[in-house]
């Protein structure tokens, strides 16, 4: 099978979906799947596998335009163009334009973003995007509430497959910070993870911090990708000059899965969210996850409501001492093997068009 993941390869930057379609990638290369990923971000890269065909999107508009062409006119007819989507607002420009280049193949797209449902019912240009969405074969969305309001619209569900954006990957020990082998071992340590905008919403995690004995804890704050640049000062300004954080930035995929696996609980206080591979990724390594109720959580997560501060600080007290997380299955299922078999009914819809 031939597939082409369009989407945003890192470096730079290395969280949420670009993680996804690097774990991808990794995974359809190891079923002997024939994979070219056209990277939207662009610049210099180096494909991390021998056998994958990176195509990055450089210069203007014009040139991007002739390279995304060039690369579907060597793609065969049943090649899958598998497209990773984020902002709605950002693919509403564009996304015809690479539509219309891959139109003989079948195409599907993953909607990672946890603020889609949000975004679309107020966006006054919800009936274009909506046409721009049912021009693909099928839809993968990483949570149900997605997928409900897809439905909602008028979308076939047998045209949605609900798959969690998380691959497991091992840990390499040996990809840990250097940094991070200075945070104290006889402390608990505490991490969150995002970008640095106001819908992670750090300043719960903050105020919760004031009200726990520095001594016993330590926070780890990994930011990446994007910031707001107001948002970040503030946040970066409450962090200053405490004693007992570390901060990271853009780690590599492999680095903050050590990263994880080195501290003890993983909090997640968004405003909003998709199916957070962070967390996924938390549970897996069988770290205890508190987070906000802002979603849809994975059953094993503790919640708390968003911005109860007190809540937060109950549950990181509680951990301190109770140490282990609630019992949760890790799914049988390989996200892999429900990808691949939506590639196929892809392919089914196109042939049959």
């Amino acid at each position: 099978m031939e597939i082409v993941l369009a989407g945003r390869y890192p470096p730079p930057f290395t969280g949420g979906n670009t993680v996804h379609i690097l774990h991808l990638a990794t995974a359809l290369l190891a079923r002997q799947e024939k994979v070219t990923i056209v990277d939207f971000m662009g610049g210099e890269k180096t494909a991390h596998d021998t056998r994958l065909q990176l195509v990055c999107l450089n210069g203007g508009s014009l040139r991007k335009f002739f390279q995304v062409r060039r690369t579907a006119r060597q793609q065969g007819r049943d090649a899958v163009i598998h497209f990773q989507l984020s902002a709605m607002g950002g693919f509403g420009r564009f996304g015809p334009i690479l539509q219309w280049c891959f139109r003989r193949q079948p195409m599907v797209a993953t909607i990672h973003s946890g603020s889609f449902v949000k975004e679309m019912r107020k966006s006054k240009s919800r009936g274009r995007l909506v046409r721009i969405l049912q021009r693909f074969d099928h839809l993968i969305t990483v949570s149900q509430s997605q997928k409900d309001y897809l439905v909602e619209l008028g979308w076939n569900p047998d045209r949605i497959t609900v798959v969690p954006a998380f691959i497991p990957e091992k840990v390499d020990t040996e990809k840990l910070p250097e940094k991070a082998l200075d945070i104290p071992a006889n402390k608990t340590t505490v991490i969150t993870s995002g970008s640095l905008t106001h819908l992670y919403d750090y300043n719960v995690l903050i105020d919760a911090m004031d009200r726990l004995d520095a001594a016993n804890y330590h926070f780890v704050f990994a930011f990446y990708g994007r910031n707001e640049p107001d948002y970040k000062t503030r946040i970066l300004s409450r962090l200053a000059g405490r004693y007992n954080i570390t901060v990271f930035r853009d780690l590599s995929a492999a680095a903050y899965l050590a990263l994880i696996d080195r501290c003890d609980i993983y909090v997640r206080p968004t405003l909003t969210d998709g199916d957070s591979m962070a967390i996924r990724e938390a549970l897996y390594l069988g770290k205890p996850v508190i987070a906000s109720d802002a979603v849809w959580r994975p059953e094993a997560c503790d919640l708390f409501e968003l911005q109860d501060v007190d809540r937060l600080a109950e549950l990181l007290l509680h951990y301190r001492s109770a140490g282990t997380p609630k019992d949760h299955n890790i799914p049988t299922a390989s996200p892999v093997d429900l990808i691949v078999e939506v590639y196929r009914k892809a392919i089914e819809a196109n042939a049959s068009q």
